[in-house]
């Protein structure tokens, strides 16, 4: 409310484009993990995802304590080298149909 008084505006601060999606599936989750590491540099705020100061991408892979849910994600991809493989992977097949579709 603060925010919104000091800017003359009025509503939440997320208010669009934000909307809650049921995942109902584990391939669907799986993809959604990818999807979240790779949004910035869909969006091109950077050349590589892996890079992204603020992704949680790489946090995942340290093995130094945070808040992250880290052993669940690698647990939920096998191990660390599944869960780098699927995204490198997933991140090529990508790279690859944007190129077909810009032809």
């Amino acid at each position: 409310m603060a925010f919104n008084k000091e800017q003359n505006r009025i509503g939440t601060l997320f208010q669009t484009p934000f909307k809650r999606v049921l995942v109902k599936d584990d391939l669907y989750f799986t993809q959604l993990v990818y999807y979240i590491h790779s949004n910035p540099q869909h969006h091109h705020l950077t050349n590589d995802f892996r890079k992204w100061k603020w992704s949680s991408y790489d946090r995942i892979l340290l093995d130094k304590p945070s808040a992250l849910k880290k052993q669940e994600v690698i647990e939920w991809f096998g191990n660390k080298e599944a869960y780098v493989i699927y995204h490198m992977e997933l991140h090529k097949v990508m790279l690859d149909e944007k190129l077909l579709f810009e032809d």
